[in-house]
């Protein structure tokens, strides 16, 4: 089991981007969240992480959230740029 914490949220107008700290591999990765969003540093558990379609859930509210991994095994910058497209810091 893999235990996260969602460092950033990009919100646009159809799109919900995470980057996710993976603290089993002391990596980040980013995702798409397909429905419900959740709030930046939220602890999550799941899996581990590949391209492709994830469940996570919320370690504290036992919430499930689907999301996308578009990137996994990336840096807080690789993330930081593909959440905004340019480097920004991100909490955590």
């Amino acid at each position: 089991m893999h235990h996260y914490t969602v460092l950033a949220v990009s919100r646009s107008r159809s799109e919900h981007a995470l980057c996710l700290a993976d603290a089993t591999a002391g990596i980040c990765h980013v995702a798409r969240a397909t429905a419900s969003v959740p709030a930046v540093g939220a602890q999550l558990l799941g899996s581990a992480p590949a391209l492709g379609f994830g469940l996570l859930l919320g370690a504290t509210t036992d919430q499930f959230f689907r999301v996308i991994f578009e990137q996994v095994h990336c840096s807080e910058d690789e993330a930081s740029r593909s959440l905004y497209g340019a480097m920004q810091p991100l909490g955590g």
